[in-house]
């Protein structure tokens, strides 16, 4: 997992006078990595040395935070998206054979939380920095390279099925036998960041939490773990890649049915087992 500049960092000093409002905020067409460029003119004073807001803008709901005059920081920008149940997260990058270290909480990534073997059926270390495609260099992956975690598990350390587990969308058509088992492993989520979106398969649990219920399929807008400024979504370093993502950034993710997952390098290589 890889970290970087957090969503929330260093709030406005409660002894910095009260803060006066931008005179412009104009939204620009121009990509970025949430999706919008604001360009602000005329601003307030600057308080040096200081991560200050500027202002909530109303058109967008973005709040622009700045230090000696330059913008460093948008919070969660509300997003144009084509489906109604799309949420927002501060998304993060990990991988198979992922070295564990404090950046990840010493969390293992040779093993996954459905598959203790989950390297070697992969087939090796997904490497992000050393890619061929959208595969790693040194191999052609056995399962799909476009995969995330959520941080939702569905069964208790007892290995039975969490009672909550039965509000998933589709627990009865599983519970019927019409869907693949287990219950999460391998479903699909569609990934906006920007202009561009992804498809990946569910590959593990994360990050650093297992049973957030209300943020994977209720109405939180905010994962329950702090961890890592509250990230919400792991994606594949082939899921960076395809969306372009450079560092930790907002996404927007939605779950789909396999149906609709339309062609695309995410359909390569498709994990069944």
């Amino acid at each position: 997992m890889r970290t970087g500049l957090g969503p929330t960092e260093n709030s406005n000093p409660a002894h910095l006078p009260p803060l006066r409002p931008v005179n412009a905020i104009t939204p620009t067409n121009e990509p970025s990595g949430v999706g919008l460029v604001v360009v602000v003119r005329r601003c307030r004073p600057w308080y040096h040395g200081a991560i200050i807001p500027l202002e909530r803008n109303p058109l967008l709901d973005v709040e622009l935070w700045a230090r000696n005059g330059s913008v460093v920081h948008q919070t969660t920008p509300r997003l144009p998206s084509t489906g109604a149940t799309m949420k927002q997260a501060w998304t993060t990058c990990f991988w198979v054979g992922e070295p564990t270290d404090k950046e990840n909480a010493y969390i293992p990534n040779d093993c996954s939380y459905w598959d203790d073997g989950w390297m070697k059926h992969f087939g090796g270390v997904d490497d992000p920095d050393s890619r061929k495609g959208y595969h790693p260099a040194k191999f052609t992956p056995k399962q799909n390279p476009f995969y995330f975690a959520l941080p939702y598990g569905e069964r208790d350390d007892n290995d039975r099925l969490k009672e909550n587990a039965e509000q998933v969308p589709w627990y009865a058509e599983w519970r019927q036998g019409k869907a693949t088992k287990p219950l999460l492993k391998n479903r699909w989520i569609r990934i906006v960041h920007g202009r561009k979106e992804c498809y990946a398969q569910w590959g593990d649990v994360g990050p650093n939490e297992e049973d957030d219920w209300e943020w994977v399929f209720g109405q939180s807008t905010r994962p329950k773990s702090s961890f890592n400024q509250h990230a919400g979504l792991d994606l594949s370093p082939a899921c960076w890649q395809v969306l372009g993502m450079e560092d930790n950034d907002w996404t927007q993710w939605e779950f789909v049915d396999e149906s609709a997952v339309p062609d695309g390098p995410w359909r390569e290589i498709v994990t069944r087992g």
